[in-house]
């Protein structure tokens, strides 16, 4: 009565669900009886059943959440799992008459079922849970390529260790493994300064767009308090000739947004975007 009544509440056809997730204890009693009122509601266009319980075992009062993250990821993979340490059928379960179907190997998720899946818990005090999840509609995303900008500058690379001996060690192994990959020197600078602790003892190395090293310093002991950060603001006169005549050069970004600003600002009476453009 329970799963009628959700399947009716939610609008949704329960032969077109795909997969129940059972209860199933392995109780010689309860196991029948659940998979009876599966098959009444389920199964007459047939349908897959099976437990996570042999996997992990009665969690108890977390055995309903096992169940739903076992149901999850059947969805996010497009396929039904398989149910271990099945081997001899119930034979009070009625698996022919209901047309109930336990897998034994991951099956690719039936054509003519949405992408549905019920999911039963019973408490040790009487209480029952039923739940549906499905995947979400398409919405039909539609997505751009934007093009790969490598500026011509200098990269950084960075790093670090715990010892002297080892952060030298370190720019060596970098240096090496530049000297035979040097065109992934965009993604080592990245990662060596985004993705990984600052240890220490530290080093840095300057590289070419080319993945050339051109400077390497010397391995240093990083201060232990931390530095204080004065901001300093000068106000008017801090412009010199050709200031931004390096950024324009190395920083495809800057270079983009000064020409966007020119191009709104050529219809002013005297634009003098251009003339910065060209005099850096």
């Amino acid at each position: 009565a329970l799963m009628r009544k959700v399947y009716l509440d939610a609008g949704l056809d329960p032969s077109k669900t795909a997969f129940v997730e059972c209860h199933g204890t392995g109780t010689p009693t309860g196991d029948p009886l659940e998979t009876n009122a599966v098959g009444n509601v389920f199964g007459e266009h047939g349908v897959y059943i099976g437990s996570v319980k042999p996997n992990v075992g009665h969690s108890e009062g977390a055995s309903g959440l096992t169940s739903l993250i076992k149901a999850v990821l059947a969805l996010e993979n497009n396929t039904i799992p398989p149910n271990i340490k099945f081997s001899t059928p119930n034979p009070k379960i009625p698996f022919e008459d209901k047309k109930l179907v336990v897998p034994t190997k991951p099956v690719a998720w039936p054509a003519d079922r949405d992408r549905r899946i019920s999911v039963n818990s019973f408490g040790i005090g009487g209480s029952n849970a039923h739940v549906i999840l499905e995947a979400p509609p398409a919405i039909g995303l539609q997505t751009t390529t934007i093009p790969s900008v490598r500026p011509n500058g200098p990269r950084l690379l960075l790093a670090s260790a715990n010892t002297a001996r080892s952060a030298k060690t370190a720019v060596e192994n970098i240096q090496q493994y530049l000297s035979q990959h040097p065109a992934v020197v965009d993604d080592a600078a990245y990662t060596l300064a985004l993705h990984r602790d600052h240890l220490p003892q530290r080093a840095f190395m300057v590289a070419s767009a080319d993945g050339r090293i051109l400077e390497t310093s010397s391995v240093i002991k990083a201060p232990n308090a931390k530095p204080k950060l004065l901001m300093i603001f000068t106000g008017q006169g801090a412009q010199w000739p050709n200031m931004g005549k390096e950024l324009v050069q190395t920083d495809e970004g800057f270079k983009r947004d000064l020409s966007a600003m020119d191009k709104s600002l050529k219809g002013l009476p005297q634009p003098r975007l251009g003339t910065l453009k060209r005099r850096g």
